[in-house]
């Protein structure tokens, strides 16, 4: 009986921890992804400021409303930061905060893909109208 290599002994094998699958990221996609992490944090900012409330808070209630993630992890290592994260559980925050920053905090993937949806909507629609109008001239 032959035994498996570990995960990691056989990603070790390709040097850095990669996959051999895994390509570097280029500079401009490197870019692109700060520049995006930027706008996202911007947002939270702004959202902050509004409704009074620190960057880990904002970020733990984000996470608590959301259904998909059951059980966040709070990283405190001093008790101050413990009680700002547990006053969370106390303070109401609005449903349109939460939604800001799950617009602005899509991903790229999700956002084209909304995108197409849209245009095919927008398609359809006018396909429907022009066939309505062409039956009407008919009768």
């Amino acid at each position: 009986m032959t035994r498996r290599k570990p995960f990691h002994i056989m990603r070790r094998a390709t040097g850095n921890g990669r996959r051999a699958t895994d390509r570097e990221e280029t500079p401009v996609e490197t870019e692109q992804k700060l520049q995006r992490l930027k706008e996202i944090l911007r947002e939270m900012e702004k959202i902050t400021k509004e409704i009074g409330m620190s960057m880990s808070q904002l970020s733990l209630a984000w996470l608590l409303a959301n259904p998909a993630i059951t059980s966040p992890i709070i990283g405190a290592s001093r008790l101050e930061q413990l009680e700002d994260n547990v006053d969370v559980a106390n303070r109401p925050i609005l449903a349109q905060a939460l939604k800001r920053i799950s617009e602005v905090s899509k991903p790229d993937w999700l956002r084209e893909q909304e995108q197409m949806e849209a245009q095919s909507r927008v398609f359809r629609e006018q396909r429907r109208s022009y066939w309505q109008k062409r039956l009407e001239e008919k009768r």
